[in-house]
């Protein structure tokens, strides 16, 4: 698996239950999720938004590289492993 830079926003309160946003797609990022729920939420959970790899603003998956399900599941994880999240 190729190492890809994913693009997150964060909203909220670290003491709030954390929640992780996937956006739907594919190609649609979370752009717009954000701009319109993210603050209002952060007023009740830690949310950590992404752009899913190959999405909007985060790197791009190439024509000739695999991708599947699994790299999303990994990203997830090594976001989750980057905040801290248990």
């Amino acid at each position: 698996m190729q190492s890809k830079k994913i693009y997150y926003e964060i909203y909220g309160e670290e003491n709030l239950p954390t929640f992780l946003y996937l956006h739907g797609g594919p190609g649609i990022g979370s752009y717009d999720f954000n701009f319109i729920q993210g603050e209002r939420l952060s007023r009740y959970i830690h949310l950590i938004s992404i752009d899913q790899r190959g999405c909007l603003r985060s790197d791009a998956i190439d024509d000739e590289e695999d991708f599947s399900i699994q790299d999303l599941v990994a990203d997830c994880e090594e976001i989750r492993q980057h905040f801290g999240i248990k």
